[in-house]
């Protein structure tokens, strides 16, 4: 067969013209980088050896991350079944139902988690429906993932008609948490726990149960909607070296039980149930908690090295000052890092002055910094520098700077627009020039 003219002009050519899988090991690395998990899934792997093996030798495949996979992709991924094909070689795997909130609801009722045996840390983020979580934890979590050793969750913010119906589904999920994880006997290689229903609801745990204490959790995160919780972790978690406990109150149209902490509560044992801690926060919103319990808390927690807490109540204008904070943290002999920030109402304006002239003479090393939000009434006592989210805003933006003050540690900066105070651009630069 002849060869037309423009065959034999450009043969030579096609023959030179380099293909994707002509380009080396370095370049396809590097593409790699660029790629998300999910794309990675999409575009690269079960394409050709060479590129399977790349992705397995460079670990591509041993953290997959399910955010920013829309729906369509999402069933594409499930339906050519390529994260059972990749199951063996993932270590890490968050499901992020932000872009799909369909992807737990797949898990479950595919029985995917049953091919995760090595997973180690697994996220459920965003989660939509409470019911995919129930189910999560009565089967999946249960009978699978044999060495999940961290575990996160986060449910998303406005769960549907969840909160406002009544507080019956948080008694329920509650009780799911406790029975599946917190006190699951069957489940002992789970190291780390962090869990997060949403900004206006808090787990309760309390129960009347005579419960086995969990040893083998050593890492702890979660909400809580009772003092009394917090006490309750305290007598069930003997193997904690890291705590950080945000009390909420919760917002629901039903009441629940009452909050009791037992005034006989022996907190001077506390050294002996939790010898291990080292790390403890504790974030306490709109009063919920007392602040001379506080107080108790972490003057017996001897053996921090890191120390973190907020307390906002507006009832300590008459009694807080320096030599109080620094009675509570005389016996942490081996502090080495602290953050902290208590809010009030300052009740009497001379109450000011008597308090900031308390913190002169202590024989506190920290950074203490005071701050008067003259529209709202609100008076901070804090360590420099001191940021939270759900402080809704950077305490220090006022016009009250006296140019002593060090931000240079400082890497991340938000700023929350809101009435009353207005914050001028101005404001901001005076932060960012010192």
């Amino acid at each position: 067969m002849k060869c037309s003219f423009m065959d034999s002009f450009w043969g030579p050519f096609q023959r030179k013209m380099t293909s994707f899988n002509d380009l080396p090991d370095l370049c396809l690395i590097e593409i790699c980088h660029y790629l998300k998990s999910g794309e990675v899934l999409q575009s690269l792997f079960d394409v050709t050896h060479r590129l399977d093996d790349i992705l397995v030798e460079r670990k591509y495949l041993s953290n997959i991350n399910l955010y920013n996979v829309n729906v369509k992709l999402f069933q594409w991924i499930c339906d050519s079944k390529l994260l059972e094909k990749v199951s063996k070689l993932v270590e890490t795997l968050a499901i992020d139902e932000a872009y799909a909130p369909i992807q737990l609801k797949r898990f479950n009722s595919l029985g995917i988690f049953s091919q995760f045996d090595n997973v180690k840390c697994l996220a459920l983020l965003f989660i939509n429906n409470i019911s995919d979580v129930y189910l999560f934890f009565e089967s999946s979590y249960s009978q699978y993932l044999p060495n999940l050793q961290n575990l996160k969750i986060r449910l998303r913010e406005c769960l549907d008609g969840w909160v406002e119906r009544n507080c019956a589904a948080l008694k329920q999920f509650s009780s799911f948490v406790r029975e599946h994880i917190l006190f699951n006997t069957k489940k002992t290689s789970l190291e780390r726990f962090d869990i997060k229903l949403n900004s206006y609801l808090g787990l309760l745990l309390k129960s009347p149960e005579i419960l086995t204490k969990n040893d083998h959790i050593h890492r702890l995160r979660i909400h809580l909607g009772r003092v009394s919780d917090v006490l309750f972790i305290f007598d069930h978690f003997p193997s904690l070296d890291y705590l950080n406990i945000s009390l909420i109150e919760t917002v629901v149209n039903v009441d629940f039980d009452a909050d009791i902490v037992d005034e006989t509560y022996d907190f001077e044992s506390l050294p002996l149930k939790l010898p291990q801690l080292k790390d403890f926060t504790l974030k306490c919103y709109w009063g919920i908690i007392d602040y001379k319990i506080l107080e108790k808390i972490i003057k017996n927690l001897i053996y921090l090295n890191k120390l973190n807490f907020i307390c906002n109540r507006s009832n300590l204008s008459s009694y807080i000052n320096g030599d109080r904070i620094d009675q509570m943290l005389s016996n942490l002999t081996n502090l080495k890092e602290l953050n902290f920030c208590i809010k009030f109402a300052l009740e009497v304006p001379a109450d000011r002055v008597r308090i900031e002239e308390s913190f002169i003479d202590t024989r506190m090393k920290w950074k203490i910094c005071f701050n008067l939000d003259e529209l709202g009434n609100v008076y901070s006592i804090y360590t420099l520098p001191w940021f939270d989210s759900l402080m809704k805003g950077f305490n220090l933006l006022n016009a009250s700077y006296d140019g002593q003050d060090n931000y240079w540690s400082v890497r991340d900066l938000e700023v929350y627009w809101a009435c009353p105070h207005v914050t001028s651009f101005s404001d901001i630069s005076q932060i960012l020039l010192l």
